[in-house]
C-alpha cells in the first residue's frame, strides 16, 4: 500500500478530498494530512509518502516554496497541486518542479481519482522496473561484500551494427564473453556480466582488496580496466564476428550511489560511440565523449512535413535514408544520436498531427521516447521502418479526421462554457473531445480570446452571479449552486477576489 499526504491550510478542503479519494479501491492507505509546507517536510522526514496533494497559498512556507523543497528531497514521490482559480499562474509555474498533475478547487471525484490512478501507475511502473533491473543486483551484490580497499566499476557493453543474423545474447554467448574477460583480466579482477537489453549487457567490475590493483588510483583502474576489456572484445569478435562498444564508468568503493553514477557515466559513453565502427571500441574517457552533440534533423523538418502533407510514404523514407546516408559518412550514428533524432521525428509528427486535426493521433503516436520505443530503434534500417510504420497508420487515420478548423474549436468551446457554466468543466473534457492538448488548447483560447480556459470560466460564472445578485432576491447559497459552486464560503472567497467585495457587499450596493 502507498502513502499519500492532504496539504492545505483549509479544513473542509482536507476533509473533502479524503472523503471523495478512492484510497482503498487504488492500493493507498487513509491519507495523512498537513496544514502548511514546513510541516508537511517534517512529516515526510519520518514517514515514507508516495502521493502528495499540495495547495498552492498557505501559511509559513506555502505550496510553492514546498515544492522546491520536496521535489529535492524526496524525487520520487508523485505531486499534484491543488489550485484556486485565481492561482492558475502558480500552478503554471510549478511545471519546473515536475508535478505530475493539478487539480482545480473545488475537487472534482472524477479528477481526484483519475489523478490518483495515474500515479499509483507511475509508482507500479517503477517499482516493477526497479526489480527487473540488472544494476540492482549487482550493486547489491558489491554492497554486500566484506571487501576493503576495494573498487568497484559499471561497464556497459552493446553490440554494434549490422548484428550477425544468428547472434543473440542468449546464455552460450555470456558464458563465452564471461570466460574471455577471466582470460585477459589481471588478478584481483572480476567481471559479472547482466542482460539488459537484447542488444545490451552491463557488467560489474569488482578489484579485491590486497591486490595489486588495490594500490592503484581510480583513473588508473579505469585504464587497466580499458586495456583488459579491449583485449577481450577483441577475441570475442574474431570468435562471433560481433563488434562490440564499451563503456567503462568510474571506479569507486562500493555503494548504491557510486555504482549508479558509475553506469551513468558508462551509458552515456557507450550511447556516444559509433554504431558502425569496424572494430570494437573499449573506453573509459569519459571527456572525449562527454562533449559530443548529436546530429539534428532539423535541416530536414520542412521535407518531413511535406512528406507527411502528401502522406507519401516513399518520399517520407527516401528523405530518412538521405539523411542517414550523409551522417554515415561522417561517423555519426550513435545510440544517443539515434533517440535524439527519433525524438525529433516524433515531434514534427504530433505537431502535424495536431496541426492538421487528425483523430486520436496520440493512440499511435507515443508521447516520447522511452525503453520500448529504444527497444524497438537500435539502428538505422529499424529506425527507418519504426517511423514509416508510424507514418502509415496515420495515414489511415487522417483519411477518417474530422477536419474542423481551430477557429471552429475554439468557438464551440466558448460556447460551451456560456451554456454549461454551471454543471463542471475541465481541460481534461474538451481535451478528450478534440484531440487536443490541454497545453494547446489554453494556448489558442487566450490568444483568441484574451482569456485563458479556466480564466474565461471563472469569468463568466461571475458575472452570471453578479447579475443575479442584483435582479433577483435569491439567497447566496442558491446562486452559488446557480453558477457551479457546491461550496458557497468557497464562492463568497472567489466572488471577493474578483469584484474586491464580498457577495453581501455586492447585492448592497446595487442601484435602487
Amino acid at each position: 500500500m502507498y502513502n499519500a499526504l492532504i496539504i492545505d491550510d483549509e479544513k473542509h478542503v482536507r476533509q473533502a478530498i479524503s472523503f471523495l479519494g478512492m484510497w482503498n479501491e487504488n492500493g493507498i492507505n487513509p491519507p495523512f494530512e498537513a496544514t502548511d509546507g514546513q510541516s508537511a517536510l517534517d512529516f515526510m522526514e519520518q514517514t515514507p509518502v508516495d502521493i502528495v496533494l499540495v495547495d498552492i497559498k498557505m501559511p509559513v512556507m506555502n505550496g510553492m516554496q514546498f515544492l522546491e523543497a520536496a521535489t529535492h528531497r524526496f524525487p520520487k514521490a508523485k505531486y499534484i497541486i491543488i489550485s484556486g482559480f485565481n492561482d492558475f499562474e502558480y500552478a503554471k509555474k510549478a511545471i519546473r518542479f515536475q508535478i505530475m498533475d493539478y487539480l482545480l478547487k473545488p475537487v472534482s471525484e472524477t479528477e481526484l481519482n483519475h489523478c490518483l490512478e495515474n500515479a499509483v501507475k507511475q509508482l507500479n511502473d517503477e517499482l516493477e522496473l526497479t526489480r527487473a533491473n540488472p544494476l540492482g543486483d549487482l550493486i547489491n551484490l558489491f554492497c554486500s561484500r566484506d571487501s576493503g580497499g576495494s573498487h568497484c566499476a559499471i561497464a556497459s557493453i552493446r553490440t554494434g551494427k549490422p548484428v550477425p543474423e544468428d547472434f543473440s545474447w542468449d546464455s552460450e554467448n555470456i558464458r563465452l564473453l564471461s570466460s574471455l574477460l577471466a582470460d585477459h583480466g589481471a588478478a584481483g579482477e572480476e567481471y559479472m556480466l547482466r542482460m539488459d537489453q537484447p542488444w545490451l549487457l552491463i557488467a560489474g567490475i569488482f578489484t579485491a582488496g590486497g591486490h595489486h590493483s588495490a594500490s592503484l588510483s581510480p583513473g588508473a583502474l579505469s585504464l587497466y580496466a580499458a586495456d583488459h576489456m579491449g583485449q577481450a572484445m577483441e577475441a570475442f569478435c574474431r570468435r562471433t564476428g560481433v563488434v562490440t562498444l564499451t563503456g567503462i564508468g568510474s571506479f569507486a568503493p562500493a555503494s548504491a550511489a557510486t555504482l549508479k553514477e558509475s553506469s551513468r557515466t558508462a551509458a552515456l559513453i557507450t550511447s556516444r560511440m559509433n554504431l558502425y565502427a569496424a572494430a570494437p571500441i573499449v573506453s573509459a574517457d569519459f571527456e572525449m565523449y562527454a562533449s559530443r552533440i548529436p546530429v539534428s534533423l532539423s535541416s530536414s523538418r520542412e521535407l518531413l512535413r511535406r512528406a507527411l502533407g502528401k502522406w507519401d510514404e516513399k518520399y517520407f523514407r527516401s528523405l530518412l535514408d538521405q539523411y542517414f546516408e550523409t551522417q554515415r559518412g561522417k561517423s555519426l550514428i550513435t545510440a544517443e544520436a539515434l533517440k535524439h533524432n527519433a525524438m525529433e521525428l516524433l515531434i514534427i509528427m504530433q505537431n502535424f498531427s495536431q496541426e492538421n486535426f487528425i483523430e486520436k493521433y496520440q493512440e499511435i503516436l507515443p508521447s516520447s521516447i522511452e525503453a520500448e520505443e529504444e527497444a524497438a530503434i537500435t539502428g538505422i534500417r529499424s529506425f527507418t521502418d519504426y517511423f514509416c510504420s508510424l507514418f502509415r497508420e496515420l495515414s489511415f487515420r487522417a483519411e477518417g479526421s474530422a477536419q474542423l478548423t481551430v477557429s471552429e474549436i475554439l468557438q464551440e468551446i466558448k460556447t460551451y462554457i456560456e451554456v454549461n457554466y454551471a454543471r463542471e468543466i475541465t481541460l481534461t473534457f474538451f481535451s478528450e473531445k478534440y484531440h487536443l492538448t490541454k497545453e494547446y488548447l489554453s494556448k489558442q483560447f487566450k490568444e483568441k480570446y484574451g482569456y485563458g480556459i479556466y480564466e474565461y470560466l471563472l469569468s463568466f460564472r461571475m458575472q452570471r452571479a453578479g447579475e443575479l445578485l442584483v435582479t433577483s432576491s435569491m439567497k447566496i447559497q442558491e446562486i452559488s449552486d446557480r453558477v457551479g459552486y457546491t461550496d458557497t464560503n468557497y464562492f463568497s472567497k472567489a466572488f471577493k477576489t474578483y469584484y474586491s467585495m464580498s457577495p453581501k457587499e455586492y447585492r448592497q450596493k446595487k442601484p435602487s
